[in-house]
């Protein structure tokens, strides 16, 4: 429990606005809000060859200044989240080990924002308007991911060991819900205001539900090409059931030169599925991004003294 970061603001996005449309909204000079609480619950527990761990966390935060930059009298996000664990290892015989996993996460996310304090002069398509109550909103919504996992690692003989498995994972938002005094039209300074907080959600929802799969698999090599050369080459295959399918190689080299001195040449290929928020979001989605990828290139000299 903490009452965070109460800096003194002096002015605000709405004290420039009260200038502009001659009001006096803006609650600044004043102060930041940053009180939060949160409880934080955590489990392991092992027994034989399983492991069971997971976690609960229920947190609510004030924002500070809220979306728009502004004081306000009350923005809050509500977050609750928990995960869990279930795995299994074990040593099938002397060269072969097995790993497998099943998991479950869950998200439920909160956000009430006052976007401009009671007074504030808003842009209408019939020109400014004054939003005694304020411009405000609540979003709400919930993920859920879940799957499982297999792993296995052969030691073929004492240089060469090989790591291969395959995932699969549901993702799921569901439950997208938004309440506001306001809509909002395809210009972002421009609402169309209303007497009072209403249920948007099947009129003009800030997201949508939807759903998602992956399969995926993976394999790894790893070789001692010398007693002081290691080679470490990875593939690992991704398809999404709503974007389509990634490629991501992997390629290490560690060449100890000297005793306790080694060169690493390292090069990997990754990408970061685009987030539900960033597809659907009704204002700044995009259904047809692509995923993100990036290329890194590394060398490395180092040293155990």
């Amino acid at each position: 429990n903490t009452h965070g970061y109460d800096k003194h603001v002096n002015e605000d996005l709405q004290s420039t606005l009260d200038q502009l449309f001659l009001t006096n909204a803006s609650l600044a000079p004043g102060r930041m809000k940053g009180d939060e609480e949160k409880y934080d619950f955590s489990l392991n527990v092992k027994y034989k060859g399983f492991t069971l761990d997971g976690r609960y966390v229920d947190r609510e935060k004030d924002m500070p200044v809220g979306w728009n930059l502004a004081l306000n009298e009350k923005s809050d996000s509500f977050m609750k989240d928990y995960y869990l664990n279930l795995s299994y290892e074990k040593t099938l015989w002397e060269k072969l080990d097995l790993f497998g996993k099943v998991y479950r996460t869950h998200n439920h996310t909160r956000f009430d924002a006052q976007q401009f304090p009671p007074g504030a002069a808003q842009l209408t398509p019939w020109g400014p308007v004054i939003m005694r109550n304020g411009v405000t909103e609540r979003l709400s919504y919930k993920n859920n991911r879940t799957g499982f996992e297999i792993q296995a690692t052969y030691r073929m003989n004492e240089s060469n060991t090989v790591l291969a498995g395959i995932t699969y994972e549901k993702m799921k938002q569901y439950d997208v819900k938004r309440q506001a005094n306001y809509f909002f039209t395809p210009f972002p300074i421009v609402i169309v205001p209303l007497l009072s907080i209403r249920d948007l959600t099947h009129i003009q929802n800030h997201n949508r539900s939807a759903k998602r799969n992956l399969k995926a698999f993976f394999i790894e090599d790893i070789w001692d090409i010398t007693d002081n050369v290691r080679l470490t080459v990875g593939l690992r295959y991704d398809d999404f059931s709503d974007f389509g399918s990634e490629v991501s190689p992997r390629v290490g080299l560690v060449w100890e030169f000297i005793e306790g001195y080694d060169l690493k040449l390292l090069y990997a290929n990754a990408f970061r599925a685009p987030s539900f928020a960033e597809r659907y979001d009704s204002r700044y989605g995009n259904r047809d991004l692509d995923p993100e990828e990036v290329d890194t290139y590394e060398v490395s000299i180092g040293a155990e003294l």
